[in-house]
């Protein structure tokens, strides 16, 4: 077994200004360029935000890794992170394929073939984390026995 090294390192802290300093800057950035009707709305989505993760989006990350318990051990955590991934990618997805811009005929408007992209997206990272846990797999059994 491995020791794991103590919560509150060096990256950690410095990890932690970085975003303080990043979440400080886009909150005086939208106090200074916003108007009042704007900030409240933008509060709103950031709140909504936040429930949406707890009540939704954790859960459904969890369910995903309760369920890929199932799968042998090396590619696992491959599947959870191919999962993850491609959960992230459809969730933003959303709303390109779904909108009403996908009805305007205008072709600046989304000019990709987003429905064909994502599908292609999802492909590459299943056929990495299927790479990643073949390797992994591989490795695990290089000398004709699995090692612990």
């Amino acid at each position: 077994m491995s020791e794991s090294r103590p919560a509150g390192g060096r990256l950690f802290w410095t990890a932690m200004a970085l975003g303080a300093a990043i979440v400080g800057f886009g909150v005086r950035g939208a106090l200074l360029h916003l108007r009042p009707a704007r900030i409240v709305n933008l509060s709103l989505f950031l709140g909504a935000s936040g429930v949406a993760h707890d009540f939704l989006w954790a859960p459904l990350l969890v369910a995903g890794g309760v369920a890929t318990r199932i799968v042998p051990l090396p590619f696992r955590r491959p599947a959870r992170v191919g999962l993850a991934l491609s959960a992230s990618l459809v969730l933003f997805a959303v709303p390109l394929l779904a909108g009403p811009s996908t009805r305007v005929r205008n072709a600046t408007v989304l000019p990709l073939d987003y429905t064909r992209n994502l599908v292609v997206t999802i492909a590459v990272i299943t056929a990495v984390s299927a790479t990643v846990g073949a390797a992994a797999w591989a490795r695990t059994h290089r000398h004709g026995t699995p090692q612990s």
